[in-house]
């Protein structure tokens, strides 16, 4: 045990102002964590280092400086802004590049106070994304480790994912741009990353909200593994060796699926004879062909009631259905969107008080100067009818309402970042969650003329760059069209639910 380093009594032996630092080391485990092994491919050019101000990335920043000495090395520090405390941990990353002499990029959310991990998470590789392609470098590198690994074998176990999901954190993955994302660390021990701290007498920051049990990651970490680690000591090298095998597995079933006949998607004939586990690949690539979330028991059912033969039709989500008939089964919207395109509409606010937008078949758009201070505007309401504030953008702007496209892009709320407007949605579950009674709002997009970033998406959310600070200056609703929705419900009505 490292006590110094785990529990309140770690400022005991050294004190900062702003984090800890260890000096006691026995001098077997100095000459063997002088340096840690990384496993690193070659590289070339600038890098991007990930650095929270934690031992995880303190070590990794220090080692790549220090011990394995790469010349072009670029600090990203992203502040979430969890706690007040959190600038102690820009402090100390700082303190660390002027050790160093290694230039510094520092970011920041908007807001203090907890928000999701997904959304932390897509913050931050936001940010890192856009630092490499300002600096034109081609590799960052973060310092997830074999503990990171191990609680996110048990998030994902919990969470009843798939062979896939536990691969868990890959050492090595693709972003955008071409960027390669390297996880040298992730054969490395926690403990193995706190010695080395102290063999180097590094500050480092400790988050006090990694002790709060109401996060999962945290009540895994905090009352699960240390149970598991009195059942089983050896619990990191078995997990491991279980990643490792099954990412190996799924990398043999994959190349193999991708062999398979085309007509296994939709002949019943030609599906029953493929292996199970090919089965349910195809209902789940089917599935996600649509973004469409499904679960293991309902693709297993279908894949029964499939292998059957009988014909059924089963409603899926609110706006699709999944039917077998005479030996041929595909997944089906409710009405066809792949066949349905939303014509641009572009539009003036012309200092008319009202204007209405109709866009065929779906809906119309209502639009009314409305000035309202922030404390009079109910910001708990549905994102169908929102207060704006136009006054940042430039005067005489030229809007649009349109289909999404490729490569179109969102600032969500209280970010200072964009991202993919799929990943947007991907991570808000928005499948899930709309509520409008037909399937063509997934389309809508409101947009300035000539850009690729939306402003608002009816039913989800407004862009940040929108937002009420003070005043507003107009109201938007979205108005579905009642057509859609009665013949919607009328055609779900006779067809059986698959309860989830």
């Amino acid at each position: 045990m490292y006590p110094a380093a785990i529990n309140n009594s770690f400022h005991l032996d050294a004190k900062s102002k702003y984090g800890h630092r260890i000096f006691e080391m026995n001098q077997m485990n100095k000459e063997k964590l002088q340096s840690l092994n990384l496993e690193l491919p070659n590289l070339e050019g600038i890098i991007i280092v990930a650095c929270s101000g934690g031992p995880d990335s303190i070590c990794l920043l220090h080692n790549l400086k220090k011990i394995i000495c790469y010349p072009e090395i670029i600090c990203a520090h992203f502040d979430h802004k969890w706690n007040q405390s959190s600038s102690k941990a820009t402090k100390i990353v700082e303190m660390l590049c002027k050790e160093l002499s290694i230039p510094i990029v520092i970011g920041e959310a908007e807001t203090i106070g907890q928000t999701s991990e997904a959304l932390a998470r897509e913050q931050r590789y936001n940010f890192l994304t856009q630092v490499a392609e300002d600096y034109s470098a081609k590799t960052i590198i973060t310092a997830h480790h074999l503990d990171d690994q191990i609680e996110t074998f048990f998030l994902r176990l919990f969470r009843g994912t798939g062979p896939s999901g536990l691969e868990c954190i890959k050492k090595k993955r693709i972003l955008d741009s071409n960027i390669q994302l390297l996880r040298p660390l992730l054969d490395t021990h926690k403990s193995d990353i706190l010695n080395y701290c102290q063999t180097h007498q590094l500050f480092f920051y400790e988050d006090p909200s990694n002790k709060e049990l109401d996060i999962k990651r945290n009540q895994i970490r905090n009352q699960l593994i240390p149970l598991i680690q009195r059942i089983q000591p050896n619990y990191k090298k078995l997990i491991s060796n279980l990643i490792e095998i099954t990412a190996s597995q799924n990398h043999f079933i994959n190349n193999k699926f991708e062999d398979i006949d085309e007509q296994a998607y939709d002949k019943q004939a030609i599906f029953e004879k493929q292996p199970i586990a090919f089965q349910r690949l195809i209902l789940k690539s089917l599935f996600e062909n649509y973004e469409i979330s499904n679960n293991f028991d309902q693709l297993e059912e279908l894949r029964k009631k499939i292998i059957f033969g009988e014909n059924f039709k089963v409603s899926i989500a609110q706006d699709s259905f999944f039917e077998l008939n005479n030996g041929e089964f595909k997944l089906n919207k409710v009405f066809p969107t792949e066949n349905f395109s939303i014509p641009p509409i572009q539009f003036e606010l012309d200092g008319s008080n009202e204007k209405e937008i109709e866009i065929p078949k779906v809906g119309k758009v209502l639009i009314k100067e409305e000035r309202l201070s922030l404390s009079k505007i109910n910001t708990s309401s549905n994102s169908y009818q929102v207060h704006v504030d136009f006054s940042r953008l430039n005067k005489g702007t030229k809007f649009i309402l349109r289909g999404r496209e490729q490569k179109d892009t969102f600032q969500q709320l209280n970010s200072q970042n964009t991202s993919k407007l799929k990943n947007f949605l991907i991570n808000r579950k928005v499948k899930q969650n709309l509520k409008m009674p037909h399937s063509y709002e997934k389309l809508i997009l409101l947009s300035m003329e000539d850009s690729k970033e939306g402003l608002w998406i009816p039913g989800v959310e407004i862009s940040d760059k929108i937002k009420v600070h003070d005043f507003s200056t107009h109201y938007l609703e979205f108005i579905p069209s009642q057509i859609g929705a009665k013949e919607k419900n009328s055609a779900l009505s006779t067809i059986p639910e698959i309860k989830e």
